[in-house]
């Protein structure tokens, strides 16, 4: 049909550069092209709005030199490097969570890490970086309740003044504060471009607990 024409159209056109079984959608498209133009910004979305992917996206196209990537744990930081070891591997990138000396550091490298192992670095390679992420950035707002807070705090504001782009990634919230006296741009978007079925349920934690001691397999249940 025409309808169904128009759609492969469109999908053709918006097909990832680093993976083309992807295309974005209309939302975002419109919020990669605010985190394109804009040297500041945060991306406030829900979990499955693809956040992640924009990054992947705008390095693979831009491919700036320095990058760093701050996660809150080892195990995100070791998928998102294998992750990034089969994007990226044909674009001379080093990827990396630990290195001894500052001569370690290639031109094109990408550093994935918590902002533990990230702190050690940056006291040895304080130099110029291209691109600074900051995954689940809203822990920035956590109160302090041990040395991670401080450390991420610490490298959030020492980068500031060294990197040519910030981006912090964040799940939907409705306020972000401090942000604005440092020329954020806040992009914000409630899309979530998974299906999803809602059913209503009586009674809802015995029907939950029945169904998980009907079920043989492993359950992973999520709650606002």
């Amino acid at each position: 049909s025409f309808f169904s024409k128009q759609l492969e159209f469109i999908q053709e056109k918006n097909k990832l550069k680093h993976n083309k079984k992807i295309s974005f959608t209309s939302e975002q498209i419109r919020v990669y092209k605010e985190l394109i133009e804009n040297k500041r910004c945060v991306v406030s979305a829900p979990t499955s709005f693809g956040k992640t992917m924009l990054i992947k996206e705008f390095i693979f196209n831009y491919q700036p030199n320095k990058v760093v990537f701050i996660v809150p744990t080892n195990s995100l930081a070791d998928e998102l490097i294998d992750d990034f070891d089969t994007i990226f591997k044909g674009l001379d990138y080093s990827i990396f969570d630990i290195i001894k000396i500052e001569s370690d550091i290639d031109a094109k490298s990408i550093f994935i890490g918590t902002q533990e192992k990230y702190y050690q670095i940056h006291q040895k390679y304080k130099d110029h970086i291209d691109l600074f992420v900051i995954d689940e950035a809203y822990k920035l707002s956590d109160k302090v309740n041990s040395s991670r807070e401080v450390i991420l705090n610490r490298t959030f504001i020492d980068t500031l003044s060294i990197a040519n782009k910030v981006i912090l990634l964040l799940p939907l919230v409705n306020e972000i504060g401090g942000l604005k006296a440092l020329d954020f741009k806040v992009l914000k978007s409630d899309y979530a471009p998974v299906a999803k079925k809602f059913q209503s349920i009586i009674d809802f934690e015995n029907e939950l607990l029945k169904k998980i001691s009907n079920n043989d397999d492993s359950n992973l249940i999520y709650f606002n």
